[in-house]
């Protein structure tokens, strides 16, 4: 990563509000990266792949509003920053107010004049502006906004003579979550959805759901069917249609079922005569993976008999976009393919933890992988075969391990729900691929019709 130059001031700035939309003009020096020439205005071209983050600092001890923009991908992306000491606080707040654009002026002294706070903005200086999205503010700037800078400890306010501080800003801009959809974790870490699987409908409650898709969306960074443009599809044929109807199908059946969407949480309690011993434990229903993997066994095993596992469809689109010569339909569907791999790898937890990370949030520990500390971890896969072998279907592969942790009232039901959970997961990467599905399988009813 380079950087262009050290802080330095903003020279002028003003606002533009119109209804709901916010842009915060800002006269600086700006590197030649953010400028744009002539023929960028004429074709009315903003800047593409950059973004930008207001942050609070101080400098030399003054409370500081700051400001950098940074390229969003490249090997070695650039970025810019520039500070505002004792910065008005109408100004603070609208930095910290979602989203808005920032129109950076490029420093002269005419700029200046005609870009103070309160004067009225000239049509010419806002058509030569470099736009830039704002969005993942840090915690400093809401911290400045609450006119707290001087009860901040050094480590959560940042030190805006330090390139290295600046640097570590620029970190959240370039992460999945803001990339895929310009939006950061709440507090409750809840992902934003890029986009709404079909499936979603079929469920009453869903409040435990956007905790699932919208992570595996933007981790692997799959697409809406809606942006990938694809060729005309050639209808199926009788026995792929067929494959195709038994994959939404499972996937509808289980989608609504009370397997899925039942309680999840586990409790229990201690009292003195027990000493630590748990004596009370609630968790999901007991029948709760008996009545889910025998189905989800037809979507994720890709020997199962009756030839509708994600691996057979899959393989059967990418045979249909390759005899249409269809290369972005190609690529797209081998990036679901290595999705799938990795949810059956990787713990839907780590996956959740990894982006959180990437927006630079202060996570204490390692990634949360398996259901107890020193309970050795078992990948998504392993795990739910262990249920679905050792007890579920042929009751033989497994079972003794099954048996080993429900000897401990709390490992037991910590287990089962650890096998519910990497098969929700699977379920929910299914449903948004069963768009696909349907979409193929709709090209041949078309056509009979």
């Amino acid at each position: 990563m380079t950087t262009d130059h050290d802080p330095i001031r903003i020279r002028g700035w003003s606002e533009l509000r119109h209804e709901d939309n916010l842009v915060i003009f800002v006269v600086v020096k700006l590197p030649d990266w953010l400028r744009r020439d002539d023929e960028a205005v004429q074709q009315d071209a903003d800047i593409e792949g950059s973004a930008a983050r207001w942050f609070g600092a101080t400098l030399d001890g003054t409370p500081t509003l700051g400001l950098v923009v940074a390229e969003l991908h490249g090997d070695a992306p650039r970025h810019a920053s520039w500070v505002l000491p004792d910065a008005p606080q109408q100004l603070v707040g609208s930095a910290s107010t979602l989203p808005h654009l920032i129109g950076l002026v490029a420093d002269d002294e005419q700029a200046i004049d005609q870009l103070r706070s309160g004067y009225s903005l000239d049509p010419e200086l806002l058509n030569r502006a470099t736009h830039v999205d704002s969005h993942s503010p840090s915690d400093s700037i809401l911290r400045l906004a609450w006119g707290l800078p001087d009860e901040v400890d050094s480590v959560e306010i940042v030190d805006a003579g330090d390139p290295e501080a600046i640097a570590r800003e620029t970190l959240p801009l370039r992460s999945r979550v803001a990339l895929a959809e310009g939006e950061i974790l709440d507090d409750n870490q809840v992902l934003p959805m890029a986009w709404r699987p079909w499936h979603y409908d079929l469920v009453e409650q869903q409040r435990g759901l956007r905790w699932t898709w919208p992570t595996q969306q933007i981790y692997f960074g799959l697409q809406h069917p809606s942006a990938v443009i694809r060729r005309q599809l050639v209808p199926p044929d009788n026995a792929t249609a067929k494959s195709l109807r038994g994959y939404l199908a499972t996937v509808r059946r289980l989608s609504r079922s009370m397997a899925v969407n039942g309680g999840g949480s586990i409790r229990w309690k201690w009292t003195r005569d027990d000493g630590d011993l748990p004596i009370e434990v609630e968790g999901p229903h007991e029948d709760a993976l008996d009545a889910m993997l025998p189905h989800l066994r037809k979507l994720m095993d890709p020997n199962e008999e009756s030839g509708f596992s994600f691996n057979r469809v899959q393989k059967a689109l990418a045979v249909e976009a390759h005899r249409a010569g269809d290369v972005v339909f190609k690529d797209e569907l081998r990036r679901w393919k290595s999705a799938e791999k990795g949810i059956r790898r990787i713990h839907h937890r780590a996956l959740q933890y990894e982006l959180a990370a990437e927006l630079g949030d202060e996570l204490k520990g390692a990634a949360i992988r398996g259901p107890l500390d020193g309970v050795p971890e078992i990948e998504p896969e392993a795990l739910i075969r262990i249920y679905m072998y050792g007890e579920t279907l042929h009751v033989k592969e497994g079972l003794q391990q099954i048996e080993e942790w429900d000897r401990d009232p709390t490992l037991g039901p910590l287990m089962r729900q650890e096998a519910r959970g990497d098969a929700i997961a699977l379920l929910h990467f299914y449903g948004a691929f069963a768009t696909y599905v349907a979409e193929w399988l709709d090209a041949g009813q078309a056509e009979a019709a």
